[in-house]
């Protein structure tokens, strides 16, 4: 579970960072935001924090039920976390190739990002003084 949760912390990091640098193109270039590639950037941090929060501490809760010594969690409780437990990891896989996908689409806009101007106005401006 250890690797799990620093899994979940390269994604908030990673995330953080590719925010970060889609706004200083904007505020200190004066590049205008992609809408399609903000979004799918706010996409991928909004699922890494849906996995990383509520998605991996239920599962993390139902391994625990079913692994768990049998003084501690009821008969029930165990054949209950052994019918859930399939269904959040085929989320869970679901929603890390969402990810996966939304990162390819992120690095190929990020790689080509189109024939629009390199510069604007405003930034050819601060260049040339």
């Amino acid at each position: 579970m250890l690797v799990v949760s620093r899994y979940f912390l390269l994604h908030y990091w990673c995330g953080s960072i590719a925010l970060i640098h889609q706004l200083a193109e904007r505020f200190y270039l004066g590049k205008p935001l992609q809408r399609l590639t903000f979004g799918v950037l706010l996409g991928l941090c909004t699922l890494s924090l849906l996995g990383g929060l509520w998605l991996q501490p239920s599962i993390r809760k139902l391994h625990e039920i079913k692994y768990g010594r049998s003084d501690v969690y009821s008969p029930a409780q165990k054949a209950l976390a052994i019918k859930a437990l399939p269904f959040w990891h085929g989320a869970s896989r679901i929603l890390n190739v969402l990810v996966l996908g939304g990162l390819g689409f992120y690095l190929w806009r990020m790689a080509n990002p189109g024939n629009g101007p390199r510069f604007t106005p405003t930034t050819a401006a601060k260049f040339r003084s």
